[in-house]
């Protein structure tokens, strides 16, 4: 169980505070959402070398999913797309979008 409220964690993904806004894109409808962007630096060893790489996730509250999550939805990061691959919800309040850069 989380710590802190729901109101605590709007106010963190806040874009005034560490969030950023977001468009969530499903069977041709948009939804603003906030949350935290990161895409942590993943290295790979490949034969004996490390291949850099990095892992996106879109932080958000589990109460702002706009929809039922499908395979084919995209999330729009400042002009940038991103396939959403799976929805991690953490028990907590908070749920993990993992995304995958579009070709």
């Amino acid at each position: 169980m989380g710590v802190e409220t729901a109101a605590d964690r709007a106010t963190m993904l806040s874009v005034t505070d560490f969030g950023t806004l977001a468009v969530y894109k499903s069977k041709g409808k948009r939804y603003p959402i906030n949350g935290i962007f990161d895409r942590e630096y993943l290295g790979v060893d490949v034969a004996e070398a490390e291949f850099a790489s990095s892992e996106p996730v879109f932080h958000i509250r589990t109460a702002d999913l706009p929809c039922r999550w499908a395979f084919g939805d995209v999330l729009d990061i400042d002009c940038t797309l991103f396939n959403i691959r799976n929805v991690e919800n953490d028990g907590t309040g908070m749920t993990k979008l993992r995304l995958e850069a579009t070709s």
